[in-house]
């Protein structure tokens, strides 16, 4: 055994960490990575070349936004086509036409800017920036396809039971879930209003 007297080999288990080093050095990365900030967080600018040194990219975006200039939301006296249409169907086409909006407009602030973002590793990349009533145009959304689902089961139930024979306590639930997904929806569409009139008066009050 070639080495000094006494002295122990080295093993290949010597080599590699124990489970507590290894674990030391995950914390000290998780620290370290706390400390950074996310990727797209800060933008690193020299103090002396930004007038906005500690502006985040979420702030440099929302800077250059500009919200829809067309009332969304047409009623007959804004938009003719528009005065057959339901509440609902006016309210979801100006949802859809404030997200069609919100990724051109953020499309054309990274063209602007330089900046770049993977869809598929930062798939809502596109709410950085985003204006309050885009937010809610957005939930709305989500709370109507929750309510398009459950009505559907009405329709077309998946057991082919018509909703007139369905158990008593069965209608009773499928309403009481409508008016709270219905709620939902309603709730976000009048945020929406609210904070879109902010935009475009910026004296009135929002909720």
């Amino acid at each position: 055994m070639s080495g000094s007297v006494g002295e122990r080999p080295i093993t290949p288990g010597a080599l590699i960490p124990s489970l507590k080093s290894r674990n030391q050095i995950r914390t000290n990365i998780r620290i370290t990575l706390a400390k950074s900030g996310p990727r797209s967080d800060t933008v690193r600018m020299p103090d002396s070349l930004s007038p906005h040194p500690k502006e985040t990219v979420a702030d440099l975006i929302r800077r250059h936004r500009r919200p829809l200039p067309a009332p969304a939301f047409a009623t007959g006296a804004d938009d003719p086509a528009a005065a057959g249409r339901s509440w609902r169907a006016r309210a979801v086409a100006a949802c859809h036409a404030e997200i069609a909006h919100r990724s051109r407009d953020f499309a054309r602030v990274e063209r602007t800017l330089g900046l770049t973002f993977d869809r598929w590793l930062e798939p809502d990349c596109e709410q950085l920036g985003q204006f309050p009533h885009e937010a809610h145009a957005g939930a709305a959304l989500v709370w109507l396809s929750h309510l398009q689902t459950h009505e559907s089961e009405k329709r077309t139930p998946w057991n082919g039971v018509p909703f007139r024979s369905w158990p008593e306590p069965g209608r009773v639930r499928w309403f009481t879930k409508r008016r709270a997904l219905w709620s939902g929806f309603t709730q976000q569409i009048e945020r929406y209003h609210d904070n879109r009139r902010a935009v475009l008066w910026p004296s009135s009050n929002p909720r």
